[in-house]
């Protein structure tokens, strides 16, 4: 954990250094877009699905059915595989490169990118 935080200390401080103020801005705000968007995605990949309770607070395991993929090359390429969402709640220590497309989990129905778009703009109750 130390070296992260030094990692960390050291990115910013160069920033700072080579880009001054601004620089730091514009990085604080694109870290804030890509946060934003991988909140997005993850929802987009769990949304609607659920496990069965077998027990009260215990649920059945992770199975491929319980997140969605995306056999769409744009999102796998943008999201270095992480579109093969299923894959990776199997098999959790997978390195993305090597995740997979499994048969019994469902598909989403575009690119991952256009149904971001579409959760960022949808309200509540309407289609």
């Amino acid at each position: 954990m130390l070296r992260y935080g030094v990692t960390q200390i050291v990115l910013w401080a160069a920033l700072l250094l080579i880009y001054g103020a601004t620089g730091v801005a514009v990085f604080v705000g694109q870290a804030v877009v890509a946060f934003s968007l991988l909140e997005v995605i993850n929802y987009i990949e769990h949304y609607g699905l659920t496990r069965r309770e077998i027990a009260p607070g215990e649920y059945e395991r992770i199975a491929p059915q319980h997140s969605w993929d995306s056999s769409y090359r744009v999102s796998n390429w943008m999201l270095i595989n992480l579109a093969r969402h299923s894959d990776h709640h199997c098999v959790a220590s997978k390195r993305y490169q090597s995740l997979e497309l499994l048969a019994p989990a469902p598909q989403l129905p575009a690119v991952t990118a256009r149904c971001s778009c579409w959760r960022a703009f949808h309200r509540s109750g309407s289609a």
